[in-house]
Parts: structure tokens; C-alpha cells; sequence
């Protein structure tokens, strides 16, 4: 039994998200999903039809430019004939004749103790934004249209663009210091679809969170409607995150940054946590402007150590349901 490893980029903008919306048997995939996709690709070069399990559980309109995933493939004789450069260049040409918005790099063995999501040391994600230049927004709305001003064609389900030119960046930054550390954020949780992805334990670890100036894809002097806006990136570091936590954080600080609310409420948020906590006046940020920047891992957890016994398919399909049930953006 041998178990691979691998990178994987993809523009979530025509995928539901990662997980898949079937149960993992046999000869029943899902074309609509990140993992589902996957799936479908790796069944071409393993009859066996591989389990595909991903690091990070983004939702639908999320994008990844390096997240992570591992498979594992029963029979010796599958594994004889691909080499890690084998499958990346047939998933990834599989993807191109399809038309799907997903790419694999970095294929390699793993040791059999190794998970892509539960060996995660921690995640890192950003959010782009652009909020409108006051200058840009002095024409009536009530006459012009909240939507008068265009938005670059490029960055269309790339960036979340905000129409209101209110942003106090110093309150931004004061309250997103609060967010830093070790807290319980049930008030940042979203409630879940599936009864399968509530987290019992809303405790989590932010190592970093900083609003800071971004850039557009492209300059003012290829599309002059880009000097109209002011763009931002939200950097967020963390373990492991409540379901949209990381869109949540954002949306309450662009709040702040309107004067809707206080770094007071902020505080509160933290201090008495729960759905209570959560002001009617935020409204939540869409998916598209979020991407998985990268999955950290511990570099030893790659290496090949003496074993120490092996792990079922069937014991890793229950660890996958029962462990940690974080990270779902």
C-alpha cells in the first residue's frame, strides 16, 4: 500500500466547493467538486479508484493557490506503472481536456503516518478587497446607481469590491489585533449546512491577522476604471478555522472601518462568545474574494521513519469523519 501526496491550485468559481456531495463508494463520484474531480482524474490511472483526502475544506466560490491533498493506492501492481511525474502530467491533462479550473504539482510517497489534513501545522489565507476612492463615489447613488462606477472586468469573482468609500484603517488594524491569539470564536462561526461539519470545540489559534495595502491584477494604464478603487488584503494565519471564520473576521472589520460598529463590539465578540454576539449590521463578505494561500507542514513529518504498525483504509475513513472538522471556508 503506498500513500501519495501532492499540491494542488484551483478558481472556485464553477465548483461547489471541496468536499463531495456523495458518499465515498465505489463508481460514484462527484463532477462539481474539487475532491470529486480529483476522484475522477485518478480513477484513469488507478482502477482501484482512489479516496482523495484534502487538507482544507473550502466552500463553494473559494479559491486555493496552494492547498493539499493525499491518496492511497492498495494495489503494488497500480503503483508500478505510474511515476509521481506520471500522475501529475495525467491529472493535470485530464483537467486541461476538461475544462476544469484545477491543477497538481509537487506529486511524492508519504509515509503511511502521514495526513494531509491532520498533519497540518497551519493555514494561511487571503482576502482581496477594494473599497471605492471618495473621489469616485461623489455622484448621487439615488440618481446614478449604487453600480454606476464599474469594476475591472479582470478581477470579476477575484475581488469583493465595497461601495461605500468609508474605511477608517486604523480602526481596522486596533480591532483586528483583538482577534490575535487563543480564543473561543463561537461568535465567528457560521452555522454549517451539514449537521456533519458543527465544531463542538469553537477554541482556535490566530496567529496572524493583518489588513494591509494590496494591488490589482492588472495596472490603470491597461484599464482605467482601476484608479477608481483602493485595494486591500486580508492576511489571515491560523491552526485550523471555524466554518467561514476567515470571512467572517473580514466582514466585521470592514464594519468597523465604516463606524457601523465599535472595537468595543469587537471585544465583546471575544469576551462573551456566541450567536448573541453578533451584530445585525455586519453583512457577510462573499467567497470569491477569498484564496488558501498555503498548508504548512512539519518537513521531518515527510520522512520515512522505522514502522510502527499500519493504519486500515477503513481505520483512516473514521479518523477523516471524527477528527478535526475545522477549516471549513
Amino acid at each position: 500500500m503506498v500513500k501519495y501526496f501532492f499540491n494542488l491550485a484551483y478558481i472556485g468559481t464553477n465548483l461547489r466547493g471541496v468536499s463531495k456531495n456523495v458518499q465515498e463508494i465505489s463508481h460514484c463520484f462527484d463532477s462539481n467538486s474539487v475532491a470529486g474531480l480529483l476522484e475522477l482524474a485518478l480513477a484513469r490511472l488507478f482502477p482501484s479508484q482512489p479516496v482523495v483526502y484534502i487538507s482544507s475544506r473550502t466552500d463553494a466560490g473559494v479559491h486555493a493557490i496552494n492547498s493539499s491533498a493525499h491518496f492511497r493506492v492498495k494495489e503494488p501492481s497500480e503503483t508500478q506503472r505510474q511515476s509521481c511525474y506520471s500522475i501529475a502530467n495525467e491529472v493535470n491533462r485530464y483537467f486541461l481536456k476538461n475544462q476544469c479550473d484545477i491543477r497538481v504539482s509537487n506529486v511524492r510517497i508519504v509515509p503511511e503516518e502521514f495526513h494531509a489534513r491532520h498533519s497540518a501545522q497551519s493555514r494561511t489565507y487571503l482576502y482581496r478587497f477594494a473599497v471605492i476612492k471618495p473621489e469616485a463615489q461623489c455622484l448621487d447613488p439615488k440618481i446614478y446607481g449604487k453600480h454606476f462606477h464599474p469594476t475591472p472586468i479582470v478581477e470579476n469573482n477575484r475581488c469583493y469590491f465595497v461601495f461605500n468609500s468609508i474605511f477608517d484603517y486604523e480602526k481596522v488594524q486596533k480591532a483586528a489585533e483583538i482577534l490575535i491569539g487563543d480564543h473561543d470564536f463561537a461568535t465567528f462561526m457560521s452555522k454549517p449546512t451539514s449537521q456533519d461539519n458543527i465544531d463542538k470545540n469553537t477554541v482556535r489559534s490566530v496567529y496572524k491577522l493583518e489588513v494591509r495595502p494590496g494591488t490589482p491584477f492588472i495596472s490603470s494604464f491597461f484599464d482605467p476604471v482601476v484608479e477608481n478603487w483602493n485595494y486591500w488584503e486580508l492576511f489571515c494565519h491560523g491552526k485550523s478555522f471555524l466554518y467561514k471564520q476567515v470571512r467572517r473576521f473580514l466582514s466585521t472589520l470592514i464594519t468597523v472601518g465604516q463606524g457601523r460598529i465599535s472595537i468595543e463590539d469587537v471585544q465583546r465578540m471575544i469576551d462573551e462568545p456566541g450567536k448573541d454576539s453578533w451584530s445585525s449590521k455586519i453583512f457577510l463578505v462573499p467567497p470569491h474574494g477569498l484564496y488558501l494561500l498555503n498548508v504548512e507542514y512539519n518537513p521531518e513529518d515527510f520522512i520515512f521513519k522505522q514502522e510502527n504498525g499500519d493504519i486500515t483504509a477503513r481505520e483512516e475513513e473514521k479518523v477523516e469523519s471524527d477528527g478535526n472538522k475545522g477549516d471549513l471556508q
